[in-house]
């Protein structure tokens, strides 16, 4: 039998971001086949069981797309600096905790993994922290990210929820100054 030379050079380089995107595209997949029945079921609309759901399910495919490619070029060097088991409790409680704000600030359904995708983008700035210093290129992303978001929730009106970027940009500081604290 001959070796799989792929195989030997493949490896899974950050399980958590992995298993995350797949069950995004199932729960899109069964969407799709459902015909809207998975996102009537999990989509956030009032605090319950949908909190800890929302962050999976997406609109369509191309609003999955675009998250999972930002997920997966920002992910797996968030997960390999900080780890499989805090990146998965900052995916979890940055999700709830958005839902959480959300339903208790608004009156709008969420669905989709935009916050998780900024609390990422935001965590990946964070890969830089040297001796208690922040490098400047995370204040910069920290400004033009958050900025963004706010202009964008001031003057679009459309239907995302800005809200839920900017509460997993938070989050992503948050959990940036105090994952790099704990390892300082």
């Amino acid at each position: 039998m001959k070796d799989n030379k792929l195989a030997k050079k493949v490896y899974i380089d950050s399980p958590v971001i992995i298993v995350y995107a797949a069950i995004c595209c199932l729960m899109c997949i069964l969407n799709y086949v459902t015909a809207g029945t998975i996102n009537n079921l999990f989509a956030l609309r009032h605090i319950g069981i949908q909190l800890a759901t929302y962050f999976f399910v997406h609109s369509g495919f191309e609003h999955l797309f675009s998250n999972l490619l930002l997920l997966m070029l920002v992910g797996p060097s968030v997960e390999e600096k900080y780890g499989s088991e805090y990146t998965a409790f900052c995916i979890t409680t940055t999700g709830i905790l958005s839902g959480i704000l959300n339903c208790l600030l608004f009156n709008n359904g969420v669905l989709g993994a935009s916050g998780i995708v900024f609390l990422m983008i935001v965590l990946s700035a964070f890969k830089s922290f040297k001796d208690g210093k922040v490098p400047i290129t995370t204040i910069i992303v920290v400004i033009i990210y958050l900025g963004n978001e706010i202009l964008t929730g001031i003057f679009a009106h459309d239907n995302i929820s800005q809200f839920i970027h900017i509460a997993g940009g938070v989050c992503g500081i948050a959990w940036g100054v105090y994952l790099n604290k704990k390892r300082a």
